[in-house]
């Protein structure tokens, strides 16, 4: 009633039974019924039972309880309990006790009586634990007596007290029994196999044996573990010590069992790797801390709050469209993008579109924008008065309008019209509200062009004139230098970032106005002998007089020679030319006065504006040589020996001017030894008061970062660079990736099997990522630094000024060495090649060559960019990912960083191209990040193949504006990716959203010719099956070379065709010989087919395609060249190309047009296609069922549906005509082929070695990546062209698969008796079960089965 009322026993426990007098009563009432009948006895003994047990065993002042409750609980069986001292005898009392409960529960007619059973057999087995455990305490066996009491605990036993808290049931006995056996069982087998593994499946089960529902609790685990160390601390292995001690006192108890888990399964070097990966984890912690917030900009950093006050460029902004971008709004964003301007040949119909066509002919470097124009029809400067017309009678007199009086006022038009706008009003305009960014990419793209850059610009709204430091760092030019005699080689060339190359500078100004010749065009002459017009000049076509924004810029251009006699300056010149009076730019006068080593001058000597002669006069003055061109004379002044030289220009030929410019240019020159460099200007420009682009917070605040982690680098040896602080990307590295690269190679290794060769590679691959954990962290100060910048300042400005200013930095350390190094490599060559004339075999050559090798190496290890470090930051990705236990989001934060950049529109690395590697997982973790952000747009891929060396980059960033690196001596290695995205108003009619380019490296490679010859044939077969497009550049007409590379693409077609992959081409010859006449071209095409078709036929034999005989039966050639060009004459749409298409196929295919509607708005998405294909599977059936199975009773109509439901829904039942695995296809007859994601080892269903009783463990998408070959119907047939079997062979899709696929072979560990027992064969020999398999775990398996 107590118990009931206040719902606890501990008033009964600790205040009654407690009490003296109670406990002297209840042994005097047990005395005086000791020698009593069992009959008399029986409800004493149930009352006190009831009374007692178990609460009892709680109070601890009572010595004489053990007495009293074995009196109550005397039987036979009570005696049997004694002498237990094996496990089997506990066992066997277990089963009696067990045995005898359910007996009592199965005749019992009362709760009562079933509680009396439960409250003996508690007590017998507590008696039974009892004495086993004395036992073993007796023979000293403590791992066997913790074994027994950690099942015993997970079953209610109180260690201390040694009784069960609460009653036993039949569950309780059932957990008892199962868990006694099996565990004593596994714990011998690990302890006959190693110590370490017993010990840890020892602590394991005490930590979390239990048969509650719930976990046990950290604080009872806790308690737990003070009993393991009680019992067995002195006993431990170091190994479990290990475990036990590394994750401190404050337990992590999920990665503590992890790491117990790892060393029963054998893997003691795993739990090295997680206490690894602890360490990792907290490296990271501290870098990816919160995200800095972008500072709010300074006034100096931009200037959006400006007014526009001048009205005549605001007016001007207005009327190109551009006055929401100013100023500095522009970013790379607003125009680099493909639209209908990029993709058709058309021309701009308003003045608004202006800055859109010119900014799409400088991303494909038109040289033609500098002449963009646009003439409204109201334009009268090219129309005919039609009045005049009807003058017929009217004499024409051409002499009146020459000798007419000059003064004589010319009656004014009847309407002024305002004129076209000023060509490069356009460019400026552009360029004051371009972004730091987009400036700079204009800049680079105009330099290429050979087009002069502003260097100084006037702000049109204030009196600020900007210098352009920052917006030039990008800018590279390549020369020769010239030869110090006529018979040495060229051996060298200059390749060098020109803000900080130091050479003399020559500016040209003009003092005064009304001259008769134009500065920048005897610039122009000077610079180029083809005329090319480096300096927009009056006569350009579009110039006028109304140029807005010229007025005061300061444009530069370099000269940069070719190492030929013919050049006119034997070393790289500035020029530099000031536009408009310089009276009217003072501040620009003086600036170039200060910089220059010689100075031009446009004068008239019949100027008698004080002001320009006062300006003349000063420059005569100055120290520094002056070249006065007059344009009123045509002599010159006979002192032209001395640094002042006047030249007359008056009528003067062009040719002849120009060579005495030339000449007087060049012994001026002579004369100096000052140079100077855009940044050494720099602090000029800054006590000009000019702005700085370079000075603002962000890109200085960039500028120091990269320039410490530069500091960092300077203390070691460049060649050392990447193996010490970039160690993921060494030595190891290469070996990881030539270890899986062997699992798609895999050979017969005599005794093991193909999946035991597998295991081997890929337990060597982990050994391989665990020692380059090992070295790669602690994360060194350069990849911490970097992770911390690009984590911190992700998706700002700073993130991209800093990676700007690093690859600057980068280039500025390594250049002066690689270019050391490829001068001595050169001169090797050069000797080998002499040699070989002389004496082929001589070992000179060989040692030459051994040297050039060793320099090869070098110049890699030299070789140091901002790839490198994205590719260090991809590694540090993929190792973790292999090797961390638990998906930790500090890492998988990494794949966003190069998500952002290739969004933003950077090229990222997609395969190494050190090790010709393609990273997969990080390239898809940052595929994922990319589709998150982009919500899963539509992609199209577009790559490009060709010879080393063939213009392909250029190829690309010419016809898409990018920025792939491009430069003489320093080809494309691996492949680059860069994402492109198609204008909004332009998606539907593209059918897709982005375009994503690769470029890669060139294919027969020299410095490459050593290593596998399947190399290049790997690089296409990857290049064209990744594309949705690939462009074939072939480059010249060299029959080798177009050999070469048809055969590699010819041969990448037809695995393609293999694997069902139908990838489109464009072969693009350049620099053929001119082609105008069709015939001639028709036979090009002719012979180009011809070579393709003898290719094809090389290649099927190569490929054992029998099918194969020309290269239309791999590709058709051209049905779909002609139906684009043709549509885009017309600008059609694309339901007007299908048109095309469809005529175009004619009689070689019945193609209805009707049945290509689908694809005129949009692609098909799965969902779309999934109710498609339902509708036609039900839509007929559920007709059928609506007329005629109606009027059925319920009962008759329902299994009929059901069953026609299933025959149409069930899926596809074909099997793997190897392993017997079923497709897995939800569709019946499909089309295409059939597939499984997990195929199965053969073992599973019987599978043998011929003439042996031994399991074959091999699976089929591991054999289809080895040499192994099988047999049907007396033919060897190759795994890896098993379609060629036919009939179901065919019919399958089975490609290699590397991934660890732990279902069936957890599946063959688990089973393996069982499968044994059944098919009466043994895993052994060739079907041994690898090790790594044994360590696969159910949760891994789970894990797994999760992802897929």
């Amino acid at each position: 009633m107590l118990n009931q009322k206040i719902k606890s026993y501990d008033t009964w426990v600790n205040i009654c039974l407690t009490d003296w007098g109670l406990q002297n009563f209840l042994v005097n009432t047990v005395n005086f019924y000791k020698n009593s009948s069992i009959y008399e006895t029986k409800f004493i003994k149930s009352q006190l039972c009831s009374l007692l047990y178990p609460h009892i065993y709680r109070v601890n002042n009572f010595p004489q309880i053990h007495s009293i409750m074995q009196w109550v609980f005397q039987s036979k069986s009570v005696q049997e309990h004694i002498n237990i001292s094996q496990f089997s005898e506990l066992i066997r009392s277990l089963k009696k006790i067990q045995n005898d409960l359910m007996e009592a529960m199965a005749k019992s007619k009362s709760e009562e009586t079933v509680v009396e059973a439960q409250r003996k057999a508690t007590y017998e087995v507590s008696l039974s634990l009892r004495y086993f455990l004395n036992y073993l305490q007796e023979k000293e066996q403590p791992d066997t007596q913790l074994l027994l009491l950690s099942i015993a605990a997970g079953a209610g036993y109180h260690v201390v007290n040694k009784h069960f808290q609460y009653l036993l049931g039949c569950e309780e006995l059932n957990f008892l029994l199962h868990e006694v056996q099996t565990a004593q069982d596994k714990y011998q087998e690990l302890n006959n196999i190693c110590t370490y593994r017993a010990q840890a499946f020892l602590v394991i089960t005490g930590l979390t044996a239990t048969i509650r529902v719930t976990a046990v609790s950290p604080k009872e685990k806790t308690q737990r573990l003070t009993l393991i160390n009680q019992h067995m601390g002195q006993f431990l292995s170091k190994e479990v010590v290990h475990v036990l001690s590394k994750h401190g006192a404050h337990k992590n108890w999920e990665n503590l069992e992890k790491d117990l888990r790892l060393l029963i399964n054998g893997n003691y070097d795993a739990t090295i790797s997680s206490l690894q990966m602890d360490e990792i984890s907290k490296n990271l912690q501290s870098i990816f801390h919160e995200r800095k917030q972008p500072h709010e900009p300074h006034d100096d950093d931009n200037i959006n709050g400006e007014v526009i006050k001048n009205t005549a460029f605001l007016e001007l902004l207005q009327h190109l469209g551009l006055e929401q971008f100013y100023p500095k709004k522009m970013s790379r964003t607003n125009f680099h993008l493909i639209n209908k301007t990029s993709v058709y040949n058309s021309k701009p119909c308003s003045e608004s579109e202006l800055h859109q066509y010119f900014l799409q002919k400088l991303q494909v470097l038109d040289y033609e924008l500098r002449y963009l124009l646009f003439r409204d029809d109201g334009d009268t400067q090219n129309q005919v008065n039609p009045s005049a017309l009807n003058k017929d009678n009217e004499a024409f007199n051409p002499y009146k309008y020459l000798f007419e009086d000059r003064d004589t006022p010319i009656s004014p038009s009847p309407s002024k019209h305002r004129p076209h706008i000023h060509p490069m009003d356009i460019q400026m305009a552009i360029l004051h509200c371009a972004d730091d960014f987009a400036r700079q990419y204009i800049l680079s793209k105009l330099s290429i062009c050979q087009f002069a850059l502003p260097l100084l610009i006037p702000n049109p709204c204030s009196s600020h004139i900007e210098f352009s430091l920052w917006s030039f760092s990008q800018i590279r030019r390549s020369w020769q230098e010239a030869r110090k005699s006529p018979r040495e080689e060229k051996i060298n060339y200059k390749n060098k970032q020109m803000c900080q190359v130091s050479t003399p500078i020559v500016s040209f100004i003009r003092v005064g106005n009304g001259f008769s010749a134009s500065k920048s065009q005897i610039m122009n002459c000077l610079l180029s002998k083809r005329k090319h017009d480096v300096f927009f000049h009056r006569h350009c076509r579009g110039s006028t007089k109304d140029c807005l924004l010229m007025g005061g810029v300061v444009e530069i251009c370099w000269f940069c020679p070719g190492g030929e006699d013919e050049d006119r300056f034997d070393n790289c010149v500035t020029f530099t030319n000031l536009h408009g009076d310089a009276k009217e730019h003072k501040k620009q006068l003086t600036f170039l006065q200060e910089v220059s080593s010689l100075i031009v001058v446009l004068m008239s000597t019949s100027d008698d504006n004080k002001e320009n002669q006062k300006i003349i006069h000063d420059l005569s003055q100055s120290p520094r040589p002056l070249i006065c061109l007059v344009d009123n004379k045509d002599k010159n002044v006979d002192n032209n020996s001395s640094q002042k030289v006047v030249i007359g220009i008056r009528d003067r030929n062009e040719a002849e001017l120009t060579e005495e410019l030339v000449t007087t240019i060049r012994r001026l020159l002579e004369l100096l030894d000052n140079a100077l460099s855009l940044e050494d200007c720099t602090p000029i420009a800054r006590k000009q008061g000019f702005l700085i682009d370079e000075d603002q917070r962000n890109c200085k605040e960039a500028k120091e970062k990269a320039e410490v982690l530069i500091a960092l680098l300077r203390e070691w040896n460049i060649s050392q660079v990447k193996e010490n602080l970039l160690p993921l990307q060494g030595h190891l590295w290469h070996l990881w990736c030539k270890k899986d690269k062997e699992l798609y190679h895999l050979r017969d290794k005599g005794n093991r099997s193909i999946e035991q060769h597998k295991s081997e590679i890929e337990t060597e691959k982990q050994n391989i990522r665990s020692q380059q954990l090992s070295r790669a962290f602690p994360l060194n100060e350069l990849m911490q630094s970097v992770l911390e910048i690009l984590q911190n300042y992700s998706e700002t400005q700073t993130t991209h000024y800093f990676l700007q200013w690093l690859s600057v930095l980068l280039d500025n350390l390594t250049a002066g060495h690689l270019e050391k190094l490829n001068e001595k490599k050169n001169i090797l060559w050069s000797r080998i090649q002499k040699e070989k004339q002389k004496a082929p075999k001589s070992t000179d050559v060989q040692d030459w060559q051994k040297e050039i090798e060793a320099i090869s190496t070098e110049i890699s290890d030299c070789t140091l960019g901002i790839e490198q470090l994205l590719r260090e930051v991809g590694q540090i990705y993929e190792a973790l990912e292999e090797a961390s236990p638990t998906k930790d989001n500090l890492y998988l934060s990494l794949p966003q960083i190069a998500a952002n950049l290739l969004i933003s529109g950077a090229p990222i690395e997609l395969m190494d191209g050190d090790t010709s590697y393609v990273p997969v997982k990080w390239v898809g973790a940052v595929f994922d990040k990319v589709s998150e952000k982009l919500e899963n747009k539509r992609l199209f891929v577009l790559s490009i193949l060709g010879l080393q060396s063939s213009g392909k980059s250029t190829l690309l960033n010419a016809l898409f504006g990018l920025q792939f690196t491009v430069s003489a001596g320093r080809c494309t290695r691996g492949a680059y990716m860069q994402l492109l995205k198609v204008e909004d108003t332009f998606t539907e009619e593209l059918g897709f959203d982005f375009v994503l380019v690769v470029d890669t490296e060139g294919l027969r490679a020299p410095e490459l010719s050593n290593k596998s010859k399947n190399r290049d044939n790997e690089l296409a077969t990857f290049v064209i099956g990744l594309g949705n497009l690939t462009l074939i550049n072939i480059f010249g007409e060299n029959p080798s070379e177009m050999q070469d590379i048809l055969q590699i693409v010819v041969q990448a077609f037809m695995r393609m065709k293999q694997v069902k992959i139908s990838p489109s081409c464009i072969f693009i010859h350049q620099n053929v010989g001119e082609v105008t006449a069709k015939d001639q071209t028709m036979e090009g095409r002719r012979r180009l087919e011809q070579r393709l078709d003898e290719m094809a036929t090389i290649a099927a034999e190569q490929e054992q395609c029998s099918d194969v005989t020309r290269f239309g039966d791999i590709i058709k050639f051209d049905a779909i060249r002609e139906s684009t060009a043709i549509a885009k004459d017309k600008s059609s749409t694309v339901s007007g190309w299908l048109d095309l298409f469809c005529d175009h196929l004619g009689s070689k295919l019945n193609f209805p047009r009707k049945d290509l509607i689908s694809i005129e708005h949009q692609e098909i998405n799965d969902i779309e296609f999934l109710k498609k294909a339902m509708s036609e599977a039900l839509d007929d059936l559920m007709t059928v069922v609506e007329k005629t199975r109606f009027s059925m009773p319920e009962e008759d109509m329902v299994p009929e549906i059901q069953n026609m439901l299933s025959e149409h829904l069930c899926g596809c039942w074909k099997q793997c005509p190897f392993c017997g695995a079923i497709c897995t296809n939800t569709i019946p007859n499909h089309d295409g082929d059939h597939s499984v994601p997990f195929h199965r080892p053969k073992a599973v269903n019987g599978g043998q070695w011929v003439n042996t009783d031994h399991f074959n463990i091999d699976c089929c998408t591991s054999l289809v990546a080895s040499n192994h070959s099988f047999v049907l119907n007396g033919r060897d047939i190759p795994f890896k062209t098993y379609r060629q079997a036919g009939g179901e062979f065919a019919k399958w899709s089975i490609t290699p698969d590397t991934s660890t696929q732990p279902y069936w072979k957890w599946f063959v560990c688990h089973f393996r008796s069982n499968l044994e027992g059944k098919y009466e064969k043994q895993f052994t020999d060739k079907g041994k079960i690898p090790d790594a398999w044994t360590k696969i775990t159910k949760q891994n398996v789970l894990d797994d089965l999760k992802q897929q």
